[in-house]
């Protein structure tokens, strides 16, 4: 897929073109993944599994001739360069034995979704119909169905998609006891892409059922998000500005996520990439003077991110904003003043959705008492007020041993802060280099 990259990079800098697609494979069978980037030459590709290099793996074609199950897993490549490097989104390769069909293949087997809202991943390779099951969004024969159920807990509206899968799929939902009688309530091929949404009216006690397929026939890993929001409101608590959660500074990170989540009359389009919108929202309050950052690295779909000032979400200042740092998470890093209250939306690129984690971390903690925060002070532990730095090496004059950076300790130093100088024999004031 084509990807804009966003906040601007310099010219010549690694550019992704075409990330990486999974796949869906058995053990012996061979997959390849295949990455396309631009940049000043030469580019150097390093891909990993699960977050951990793969040894030789360096070219941007990554194959494996006959798979093992240790090779199922999460493929992401670095591309880099002399002037920086970008990480690709996430590549996800099931590897499953000889002859395994899925465990929820038929109708009767429908994997139970838990809960209101989440995510479910499964796959559809290998596959099949049943006598009477219906071609689903009129797009999916010949068959390789896989289903999932769900009850609704109250009347309410309930959005699923396939947003994050690897490949063509098709979105049907249905009530009825049997194959042979279902009556379709959704159903979508294509939203917005190659995956499929669909958004319906459900009433208290009515369990539906799911199909995932593929566009005639295609089969792959299949991400299956879901969310119910009920009569009268959103399942989730911070889906409205008015009801931001607050956020802690330098704590562990907070994990939610904005499946079934909604935009509201007025509100931004997030980083210019979140149309439709499907935020989430944050508030806090800056304690001192500083730069802030805020991430949301780990999050398992392509999110947006952005910051904000006001007090209504039809009157909001942007103070920082972004699409994609270095893949498919986002982070801002800008300067807050004390006891400024900011608010903070996390949305996903265009219709993606998905499990988001979120950290915030200020550096505003002076552990010396000389006004200047450890993240900027050159001697963080000692109190160094005027910053004073006599060879600027980045540590400051009260913490450094060797202020002429001569490589002789300054309690050594006759002339501690003149580099030619070091010893005075007579001691006359005048260093021996230049003593007569």
């Amino acid at each position: 897929a084509l990807r804009t990259r966003s906040p601007a990079r310099r010219s010549g800098t690694p550019v992704i073109v075409s990330d990486p697609a999974g796949s869906s494979v058995i053990v012996g069978e061979s997959f390849s993944l295949a990455v396309i980037a631009s940049g000043l030459a030469p580019l150097a590709y390093q891909w990993s599994l699960d977050g951990t290099p793969i040894p030789n793996a360096t070219e941007s074609i990554y194959s494996v001739p006959a798979a093992a199950t240790a090779d199922a897993g999460s493929y992401t490549v670095t591309i880099s360069n002399t002037l920086d490097s970008v990480v690709s989104k996430t590549a996800f390769v099931s590897v499953g034995l000889i002859g395994l069909v899925p465990a929820n293949d038929g109708f009767a087997d429908a994997e139970s979704l838990p809960g209101t809202s989440g995510q479910i991943t499964g796959r559809n390779a290998r596959a099949t119909g049943e006598t009477g099951e219906p071609d689903h969004a009129g797009a999916s024969a010949p068959l390789a169905s896989i289903w999932y159920k769900w009850t609704a807990p109250s009347a309410g509206t309930l959005v699923l998609d396939t947003f994050g899968s690897d490949f063509d799929t098709t979105l049907a939902v249905y009530t009825g006891s049997n194959i042979g009688s279902l009556v379709n309530q959704a159903s979508n091929d294509d939203s917005g892409g190659v995956q499929s949404r669909v958004s319906l009216t459900v009433s208290a006690g009515i369990t539906y059922q799911t199909a995932i397929d593929g566009w005639h026939g295609r089969t792959g890993q299949v991400i299956f998000n879901y969310g119910f929001t009920p009569s009268g409101g959103s399942s989730l608590p911070n889906d409205s500005f008015a009801n931001r959660i607050d956020l802690v500074s330098n704590a562990a990170t907070t994990t939610t996520n904005n499946i079934g989540a909604t935009g509201e009359p007025g509100e931004p389009n997030h980083a210019g990439a979140s149309m439709p919108l499907a935020s989430v929202w944050w508030s806090w309050e800056a304690s001192g003077d500083g730069p802030v950052t805020i991430s949301t690295a780990g999050s398992d779909f392509d999110t947006v991110l952005a910051a904000y000032t006001g007090s209504s979400v039809d009157s909001l200042s942007e103070v920082a904003s972004n699409d994609d740092f270095g893949g498919p998470s986002s982070q801002v890093t800008f300067v807050v003043s004390a006891g400024t209250r900011y608010a903070i939306a996390v949305d996903g690129l265009a219709l993606s959705e998905g499990t988001i984690k979120v950290t915030l971390n200020d550096n505003f903690a002076d552990s010396d008492g000389d006004g200047q925060p450890n993240a900027s002070d050159n001697c963080p532990a000692l109190a160094n007020v005027t910053q004073s730095d006599f060879d600027v090496d980045g540590s400051g004059d009260a913490c450094d041993t060797d202020d002429d950076n001569d490589s002789v300790p300054d309690d050594q130093d006759a002339f501690p802060l003149n580099p030619a100088e070091s010893v005075d024999t007579d001691v006359d004031g005048i260093g021996d280099n230049g003593d007569t």
